[in-house]
């Protein structure tokens, strides 16, 4: 379980648009953590739905980072 197979997960969703249909099912913030868990360990990446905002919060940041750089 780890931030690394939820960031694989991600890259898996990206080429996989039958994953991105089932997330799109959730109703909430937490049925989408729990669909992701589900689906996450279902393609071989098991995490936590507690690391999810530690891994959204990573990818903010990154974005964050990226927009100022280009903003220089």
């Amino acid at each position: 379980m780890s931030i690394a197979n939820i960031e694989r997960f991600y890259q898996k969703a990206l080429r996989n648009p039958e994953i991105v249909r089932e997330l799109q099912l959730a109703t909430d913030a937490n049925s989408f953590a729990s669909m992701a868990v589900a689906l996450g360990e279902k393609h071989g990446c098991r995490f936590r739905a507690e690391e999810i905002g530690e891994w959204i919060r990573m990818k903010f940041a990154e974005l964050e980072e990226e927009c100022a750089e280009s903003a220089s």
